[in-house]
């Protein structure tokens, strides 16, 4: 049911008709719906990572259904100037096929975060609130039991605001000082 709403629930309940004689058959049933608003979870946390965005195996073509929260996502971010965003790609475990001249799950995560980016653009977003892009294979899977799961096929969009925003590079940036020194890089500006 494409974008029904179906409230704060825990519990989804589906009837088929069918019978032994003719039983009812259902395949490729996702449920891609969290409880929350972003903004909500957003306010309470200071930053929040959404992962309804999926793609085929070896594509970093973006599936249909990953559309509403690329919308959602667009709509918090034009409603609310403060907020910046990362973007990572992630892979299943599967070795990608189309490895010709050293193309990756590592290079394909990087241009699955890259499609989101673009399709976020091209909804209004403007460059400079992307702050981050980049590729992570399947080094952080969705779905720990199973590294080929079709779930880890997927991007991270991790929404900040200014204080998240500067925890994150003042740790970032602290682990990145001179051995020795107290001194650390400063946070990169968009120019």
């Amino acid at each position: 049911i494409p974008n029904a709403d179906l409230g704060r629930s825990n519990k989804i309940t589906v009837e088929f008709a069918g019978s032994e004689e003719k039983p009812a058959f259902v395949g490729n049933f996702n449920v891609l719906a969290g409880g929350r608003e972003l903004y909500d979870a957003l306010e309470e946390n200071g930053r929040v990572a959404t992962q309804g965005i999926y793609f085929d195996s070896g594509s970093d073509r973006i599936r249909p259904e990953s559309t509403p929260t690329l919308v959602e996502i667009a709509d918090m971010l034009k409603e609310h100037p403060d907020l910046d965003l990362l973007i990572e790609g992630h892979t299943d475990a599967a070795p990608f096929s189309g490895g010709e001249r050293g193309y990756s799950n590592w290079e394909l995560s990087s241009d699955r975060a890259n499609a989101s980016r673009r399709e976020l653009l091209a909804g209004g977003l403007a460059d400079e609130r992307v702050l981050r892009v980049q590729g992570l294979a399947s080094s952080s899977p969705y779905d720990r039991d199973d590294a080929l799961s079709p779930a880890n096929r997927r991007i991270s969009i991790i929404v900040m605001n200014r204080e998240a925003e500067d925890r994150f590079f003042k740790a970032e940036t602290e682990s990145e000082a001179e051995p020795g020194t107290s001194e650390a890089p400063t946070k990169p500006e968009v120019v």
